[in-house]
């Protein structure tokens, strides 16, 4: 097998990072509005639950596409962590406090800027609670990437203190 270059591996890393950012500014465009995204989640609740749909009142519907809105700012952002918390690691074997700090900072930057960009777009609006649910996005994103680490770690030293097994000659 042949050895990945510093730039292969670098790409690797990063990449996904770069592309989900990229993702990440696209929703924040019109295309990402509440106005796009109400006709979907209303689309959506008809087509999979249509007795209930047909209770609920305009009111109810913009109440669940809140909803909806606010789980995909805390579910993309815990995945700008973990991409960030990766691309930061980049494959080290060893644990450095830097692997935390610098994704955290990197996430949250990116959430205020996220909602910096969205006040140019006349169909969108910055709104400092967004960038509060996405910090709690990120917090989640980081935990999940400590628990896996620990979980790794765990098996690691349960597989080296477990005794040999016998074998038959």
């Amino acid at each position: 097998m042949r050895p990945v270059s510093s730039l292969g591996k670098t790409a690797y890393y990063v990449a996904p990072l770069v592309l989900w950012m990229a993702f990440i500014y696209g929703a924040s465009t019109d295309a990402g509005s509440a106005d796009h995204t109400r006709p979907l989640v209303g689309s959506i609740l008809r087509r999979l639950l249509p007795s209930v749909a047909a209770r609920l009142s305009p009111e109810a519907v913009d109440r669940v596409d809140w909803n909806v809105r606010k789980a995909a700012h805390i579910t993309e952002y815990a995945l700008l962590a973990v991409l960030a918390y990766r691309a930061v690691a980049f494959g080290q074997a060893r644990f450095r406090s830097r692997n935390v700090v610098l994704p955290f900072v990197i996430a949250v930057a990116y959430a205020a800027s996220d909602e910096f960009h969205q006040s140019f777009t006349a169909s969108r609006g910055a709104a400092a609670a967004d960038v509060t649910f996405d910090t709690f996005g990120v917090t989640i994103g980081l935990i999940l990437c400590l628990w896996q680490r620990l979980a790794a770690r765990e098996a690691l030293y349960a597989k080296r203190a477990a005794p040999p097994t016998a074998t038959k000659p």
